[in-house]
């Protein structure tokens, strides 16, 4: 810019105050216009703190940014600005806690809100998203079809760590309360899982009053 005097600073320019001496001998306060940051289409008080944005950039809180997802902001239209997501998401779409895209560990997105735990019926995953358990499990851990909690009429049986939902139970097992427990180590079948519950016998071994001798 050229030395000359304005009543304002042009676009791209701030306006700064700084003391110089007349020849008097007194002090007088005047001010120069000063470049704003190259970000900045303009800026107020400091270099780096934009008032507007040049093409292509959004305001973001004195800042001009290229995206505002991420900074944990949302393009505000009716501004033309970035404004901050709720403090439960890290990226969103509006201001509200229903509103989030992605949460920050460990939080999980449910349905637009970011959880402590996942819903009923849901399973946290290492993408931070409630995922649905499978058809047949009420709830699950780790995958669909692990499931932990059956829905009437279904039984839940354990198999080397993996829990499934079936109608009826293995052989070797009895129903407990929604659960197929193992029965004793004598008995085929059985009601219980003491050694005089048996209703049928493993080979080589005979049932007497429900015990397998």
């Amino acid at each position: 810019m050229s030395n000359e005097c304005l009543n304002s600073c042009r676009i791209g320019y701030f306006s700064t105050s700084y003391q110089i001496i007349t020849v008097g001998g007194q002090n007088i306060e005047t001010s120069r216009c000063v470049p704003c940051s190259p970000i900045c289409l303009s800026c107020s008080g400091v270099s780096n703190n934009c008032s507007s944005c040049p093409s292509g950039y959004i305001l973001a809180s004195s800042t001009c940014v290229s995206n505002c997802s991420d900074h944990g902001l949302y393009y505000n239209s009716a501004t033309r600005e970035c404004n901050k997501c709720s403090v439960t998401c890290y990226s969103c779409s509006g201001p509200t806690t229903s509103n989030c895209l992605s949460c920050a560990a460990p939080l999980q997105l449910y349905a637009g809100s970011c959880l402590s735990t996942c819903p009923f019926g849901y399973y946290p995953t290492p993408t931070q998203i409630c995922q649905p358990c499978g058809p047949t499990c009420a709830s699950c851990s780790g995958s669909p079809f692990n499931c932990t909690l059956c829905s009437s009429p279904l039984f839940l049986q354990t198999f080397n760590n993996i829990g499934s939902c079936v109608q009826s139970c293995s052989v070797g097992y009895y129903i407990s309360n929604g659960y197929c427990q193992p029965c004793n180590s004598q008995c085929l079948t059985c009601s219980g899982p003491n050694e005089n519950q048996c209703l049928s016998c493993k080979s080589g071994l005979f049932l007497v009053s429900q015990t397998c001798i």
